[in-house]
């Protein structure tokens, strides 16, 4: 009887040991995911709690990341939406994206179902954005993703004017190189097909604070591009500055260096060997094979326009209006002030001249969605 009883008090033992070996296995086993999120500033976001924070695995690429090639490796604030259009990855202490991120697609520029939407609107998740305006000074709201590369969704043209796609820029900047920029990354996409884009300002604990929202005022604004269509596959990066005098081409970077700059892991859903090839190199030159670049132009654009030559959505053809090409040629001038001089919206201060150059001149590159309105920043 005494040893049943001490057999069965063994048996009890070893059972409870076991029962706390389980449950140490089962706290070290949710440990490893705990603490593989904190390690990666999961935690953080996670912990405050809300809709808005996304934990860190769940907005990290890696090799089953599928074809999201316009991600980054991660949100750095964990502030990370998803919208019909874009991706936008936000800092509140900025009051601003840290990266929007989107893929363009030549079926979407030659569908178009909606205009322009001009709606700046508060952000319904992230609200820290505000609804700053900058009427009367030299800076207004620039977008991040183009509402010119949104016509083919009405909800993505809404998005587009959500504050959190929305970043200081001097007006200069936001209609000179930076439209210029949005317009050759459209025509790449009516090229290639399809591009894959990441954009954002550049951001540190230095920049001035304005305003009631107390938004940072970047310095200057990254943009880099993706194409995997022709090989070589390749990237490009833009870094321009508040004040840019100098031509898109000088402003181009590689990847590798726009990561040293922001801390992102840019496109890192690439397999390791094309990643290390294409970010160590600046390949604008491969880019613009087959365009006709002169040098006095403020900017890099194809022969007859920012509809390139292989768009299929050119504006129906005029009568009264010359081929494309012909726009560099002579011509009448308009009554009392405008000829046919080849020039681009940035050059231009009002939008009766802009309709001069599209409608009599045929400059179609003055209309970069082919929706019969040039310059949009003018003729709205």
């Amino acid at each position: 009887m005494r040893r049943v009883s001490n057999f069965l008090k063994n048996f009890a033992v070893i059972g409870i040991l076991a029962v706390a070996a389980c449950t140490t296995v089962q706290q070290q086993t949710s440990g490893v995911g705990g603490g593989a999120g904190s390690s990666q500033g999961a935690g953080s976001g996670v912990g405050v709690g809300g809709k808005n924070r996304v934990p860190a695995q769940e907005v990290t690429l890696g090799a089953n990341a599928g074809k999201k090639l316009e991600l980054p490796a991660a949100c750095p604030s964990q502030l990370f939406s998803k919208r019909t259009g874009f991706s936008v990855c936000f800092s509140e202490q900025h009051r601003q994206a840290i990266y929007i991120a989107y893929e363009l697609t030549r079926e979407q520029l030659n569908n178009p179902v909606v205009k322009r939407a001009e709606d700046f609107r508060e952000d319904d998740e992230f609200k820290s954005a505000g609804t700053y305006d900058f009427s009367n000074t030299i800076y207004e709201r620039g977008h991040l993703a183009p509402a010119a590369d949104m016509k083919w969704s009405a909800q993505a043209m809404a998005d587009s004017f959500s504050m959190a796609n929305i970043t200081p820029q001097k007006k200069a900047m936001n209609h000179g190189r930076w439209l210029e920029l949005e317009d050759m990354v459209r025509n790449w996409a009516r090229k290639y097909g399809e591009v894959y884009i990441v954009m954002g300002p550049l951001l540190d604990d230095s920049l001035t604070k304005v305003g009631r929202s107390q938004v940072s005022l970047p310095k200057a604004h990254f943009k880099c591009v993706l194409e995997m269509t022709v090989q070589p596959e390749k990237s490009v990066c833009f870094v321009i500055p508040q004040d840019p005098n100098l031509t898109l081409a000088d402003y181009t970077r590689t990847v590798d260096q726009v990561e040293a700059l922001t801390g992102l892991d840019l496109f890192a859903a690439l397999n390791d060997e094309i990643e290390t090839r294409i970010e160590a190199t600046n390949s604008f030159s491969d880019w613009m094979k087959g365009y006709n670049m002169k040098a006095a132009s403020p900017a890099y654009f194809p022969a007859g326009g920012s509809s390139g030559d292989d768009s299929t959505r050119s504006p129906a053809p005029r009568k009264s209006a010359p081929r494309a090409n012909s726009a560099t040629q002579s011509a009448p001038a308009a009554p009392g002030t405008f000829t046919c001089a080849p020039k681009y919206c940035s050059q231009l201060t009002s939008c009766e001249e802009a309709k001069f150059l599209l409608n009599q001149c045929g400059l179609k590159r003055l209309d970069n969605d082919g929706d019969g309105t040039p310059c949009e920043a003018l003729c709205h």
